[in-house]
């Protein structure tokens, strides 16, 4: 236990002992009545400590052991402060905080609470928001109270155990996926690819008239001596991974709506989030995958419904690194690991030439084995000259304003140039602003999914 002087302790020393001082001067036999003030204020002081030493004893705080709160929205949590001894003389109230980590914020500094009797206990409400996505750990608290004279403050710390999750608003985006769902030519119905063949080897049978000549397997052929086909299983669910890139162009910082603080990094997760609300409506199978110099997480395709745990442990506590993305080990690492044919959705950046030539050299091969779509997020800047979008903006007012529009053009023209590239590989490639990440890539995966492009 911590005990600090309080105000009434300083304004008694500053009414009482501080004129007795001046009394030598003034008295005779002075320095006698200055000393005896003194020791009068310091035992009364000692007095009221010993007194109240042991008030903030026989109490227990408890916290709940998980708390959910929303990314740059206050959240409130109730908690209980129980006493298991017998009440100690001296604290009249109880002053309540908890030692919250630097990214999160409390609303208020302290909360007051009345002192419960023996063996009982009384609950409260604690408020804190949070700018940052993450999972993050209470495990201290402490309790404040005054003494019986109101001459000191007294604190002490309690053990807590308890685990906060900071989570974007995942209704604001089941919101924007519904409206996307509703919006699709298809509405409410559940889009199912069924090819008429299919990819999916299931078994050998021998060789009917109306078989076609490509589907022989000429080794099982030549074994049996007699014509053998290859039959197939139509794919009713479809693999769709998110890669999510945390590398340096991530932690660019932008501005959403109500002017909350935000970077790339929040938007690709976001992103990841809508698209997994869409994948899990469609019926398909969703996977993640998190990378930046090299691959961290690689979450194989299974049930979208039971994916929140993943998010918990490999998403939410994202932050930017500053590294080079390494597109080789991603590509490596997805043909090693993704055995089926699948869709990757990449969240990444290629504004730089070099990140450009490094993600063509490395996505041409893994193009061959499965379907690519590039998520490229733009400013409002990266647009062509004399566009629509340049017009509206309106006319250009300075200097700076005209060189910003041409390094918007000439940028623009960079990832145009890109596009094309890898539209020759058969990737797909879409530059959109960062707020339109998730609704781009959940439209363009619901028309490849009608297309059955997949």
């Amino acid at each position: 236990m911590s005990f600090t002087p309080s105000v009434r302790l300083l304004w008694a020393v500053a009414l009482l002992f501080v004129p007795a001082c001046a009394l030598p001067a003034l008295a005779h036999r002075g320095g006698v009545y200055a000393a005896l003030t003194g020791c009068a204020i310091v035992l009364a002081a000692l007095a009221d400590l010993l007194l109240s030493r042991r008030s903030l004893e026989g109490f227990r705080l408890q916290f709940p052991p998980d708390i959910r709160a929303v990314l740059n929205e206050p959240q409130t949590f109730a908690l209980a402060l129980h006493a298991f001894a017998a009440h100690r003389p001296g604290a009249r109230s109880l002053r309540l905080a908890a030692a919250l980590p630097p990214a999160i914020e409390s609303i208020s500094t302290d909360i007051v609470l009345s002192v419960p009797a023996s063996a009982s206990g009384i609950s409260a409400q604690m408020s804190f928001s949070s700018s940052q996505r993450g999972e993050y750990s209470i495990s201290q608290a402490f309790l404040g109270a005054d003494s019986l004279l109101r001459l000191w403050h007294l604190r002490k710390s309690l053990p807590v155990h308890s685990r906060v999750l900071v989570q974007p608003s995942l209704a604001s985006i089941f919101s924007e996926t519904a409206k996307l769902l509703a919006s699709h030519r298809h509405g409410g119905h559940r889009i199912v690819a069924r090819n008429g063949r299919g990819r999916e080897f299931e078994q050998l049978r021998e060789y009917v008239p109306s078989d076609d000549f490509g589907d022989i397997d000429w080794k099982a052929t030549a074994r049996r001596r007699a014509p053998v086909v290859r039959e197939y299983q139509i794919e009713r669910t479809q693999d769709i991974y998110a890669c999510v890139d945390f590398s340096r162009l991530s932690a660019r910082a932008i501005t959403r709506r109500k002017h909350a603080p935000s970077t790339i990094l929040d938007e690709y997760i976001r992103s990841t989030l809508m698209l997994h609300s869409a994948v899990r409506h469609a019926g398909d199978r969703f996977g993640l995958v998190t990378f930046s110099d090299r691959v961290h997480h690689f979450a194989k395709a299974s049930n979208a419904n039971a994916f929140d745990p993943v998010f918990r442990q490999a998403l939410y506590p994202l932050r930017p690194r500053l590294v080079a993305p390494a597109f080789d080990h991603l590509s490596a690492a997805l043909r090693a690991r993704a055995k089926r044919r699948a869709l990757f959705v990449l969240f990444t950046s290629l504004a730089e030439p070099q990140l450009a030539e490094a993600f063509l050299s490395c996505s041409r091969l893994l193009a061959r084995q499965h379907l690519l779509l590039v998520a490229c997020p733009a400013d409002e800047s990266t647009q062509p000259l004399f566009s629509d979008s340049t017009v509206d903006a309106g006319p250009v007012q300075s200097v700076n304003d005209l060189y910003g529009k041409l390094a918007g053009h000439l940028l623009w023209k960079k990832l145009a140039e890109v596009r094309s590239r890898l539209a020759v590989s058969g990737i797909r490639m879409h530059i959109v602003p960062p707020g339109r990440l998730g609704l781009d890539a959940a439209a363009e995966y619901l028309d490849i999914k009608e297309r059955q492009l997949l």
